[in-house]
Order: structure tokens, then C-alpha cells, then sequence
């Protein structure tokens, strides 16, 4: 009864975790987005680059400029994070993603 106990705590608190990071990786890889956002502050045009991995570079005419485009790159990213989560832990990556992520909904 003891090493069942163990075994279901091992289960809970460290393959999920790794499970979910495992598969957190692999969509993330999967749907990295790039291209090119041009958009212009008050001032000056800022535009944000991104590499097929989705790293940006930011490119403004002043260092205010750049970090508005920081900033802006920054929301992006916590977005895409904080909706990713949001459809993992209710179970409905498969709505955003296909069949593929079925089972991990399951």
C-alpha cells in the first residue's frame, strides 16, 4: 500500500510535469510563428522581425522607439504563452491544433 502511494506521488509530481514540458516543446516548435510587423508610434515606424525560430529583432529610429517595440514583442509572446496553458489545462488543444494533440487532451 506504501509503494503504491510512492508510486502514484512520483507519477503526479514528476512524469506529468516532464510530460507536459515535453509536450509544451514540441507544439511550440510546431506553430512558431515569423514575418514582419511594421507599425508606427506617434513619432517614428518600428518594425519587429522574426526569424523562422521566432526570435525578433527590433529595428526604431531611437532607443524609445525600441523599446516600445520591445514591449510590444514581449505582449505578443506572454499572449501566445498564457493561451497555449489556457487550452493544455482545460483539455482542448485539439481545437487549436488538430487531431495530433488528441490524446494529450485525453
Amino acid at each position: 500500500m506504501l509503494v503504491t502511494k510512492l508510486l502514484r506521488r512520483c507519477c503526479l509530481f514528476i512524469l506529468l510535469p516532464m510530460l507536459i514540458a515535453f509536450a509544451s516543446l514540441v507544439f511550440i516548435d510546431q506553430v512558431s510563428y515569423s514575418g514582419t510587423l511594421t507599425f508606427q508610434r506617434p513619432l517614428n515606424p518600428i518594425t519587429i522581425k522574426r526569424d523562422h525560430l521566432g526570435i525578433p529583432t527590433i529595428e526604431g529610429q531611437d532607443f524609445k522607439d525600441v523599446n516600445y517595440g520591445l514591449g510590444f514583442a514581449h505582449a505578443q509572446d506572454r499572449l501566445w504563452s498564457v493561451f497555449f496553458k489556457k487550452l493544455l489545462f482545460s483539455g482542448r488543444l485539439s481545437e487549436a491544433f488538430g487531431k495530433s494533440t488528441l490524446s494529450i487532451d485525453k
